[in-house]
């Protein structure tokens, strides 16, 4: 499977995983459940990347029908999945609508407002940028600081936050440059993104502020 394409056609929707390596027996008897698999909602955490809400544990029937036996709402609880857990659940399949439908799920849950990202939101489908994205993190890329004749180049990674127009994008530093460029981790900087010959390009321009009219 590959799941560096994979994984984006899983965000805002029900999907369904089997926990065939029984990572979450412990968690199954707490909330006094059965089931070989797991019913969630599947999102991104703008800094945690992609994560799964668990909304029950699932039994299902020869034919494929599916049965919730319980999970963190009816406890009052919240057990979340992050990508790193999620990953190694295959298959993780997304749940029909008509099966949704008969399970009494909404189409999103009410929860998932508090994760809306306006900025970061529409880039997580732009194509130009899946090369550079951190696998299970798709606000996540990285780009090159250019080297001069008092740094070498270096590359680095930065949580996209929103698109300046065209090529430019507005990005935080995840990590310390190693070298002095004048601004550091946590900085909003200047990205700019385009294909090249060779594929695509991502360099750093610099601080955002040197760009932005006073």
């Amino acid at each position: 499977m590959n799941m560096e394409l994979n994984y984006l056609g899983w965000i805002d929707r029900w999907m369904l995983a089997s926990d065939h390596l029984e990572r979450l027996d412990s968690e199954k008897r707490r909330f006094g459940a059965n089931g070989t698999h797991v019913l969630g909602f599947v999102y991104v955490d703008h800094t945690h990347g992609i994560s799964m809400q668990i909304e029950s544990f699932c039994s299902l029937d020869p034919d494929g029908t599916k049965h919730m036996t319980g999970g963190p709402p009816q406890h009052n609880s919240v057990f979340l999945l992050r990508y790193d857990m999620l990953r190694d659940m295959d298959p993780v399949v997304p749940l029909a609508d008509d099966e949704r439908r008969r399970l009494k799920l909404p189409k999103h849950p009410k929860w998932l407002s508090g994760y809306h990202y306006e900025g970061a939101e529409p880039l997580r489908r732009l194509s130009l940028l899946h090369p550079l994205r951190a696998e299970g993190y798709p606000d996540d890329i990285k780009f090159g600081l250019l080297g001069d004749s008092e740094h070498r180049g270096e590359v680095i990674w930065g949580r996209l936050e929103n698109s300046l127009g065209g090529d430019y994008f507005e990005c935080e530093l995840l990590n310390e440059p190693m070298q002095d460029f004048g601004f550091h981790i946590r900085d909003r900087v200047l990205v700019r993104v385009k294909e090249v010959s060779e594929g695509v390009s991502s360099v750093c321009l610099g601080p955002l502020s040197k760009f932005i009219e006073k």
